[in-house]
């Protein structure tokens, strides 16, 4: 079954706001590279 996503503005800033508390919050700027790159593939 397939699926269309469409981003939205809201849905960007969500993602920069969660890559940002991983990469500088958590201090784990691999991990939050990661999770961008597997939201992008889905």
């Amino acid at each position: 079954m397939k699926y269309k996503i469409l981003f939205t503005k809201q849905m960007e800033n969500d993602l920069k706001a969660i890559y940002n508390y991983i990469a500088f919050t958590l201090l784990a700027p691999d991990i939050a590279a990661e999770q961008l790159d597997r939201q992008q593939m889905n």
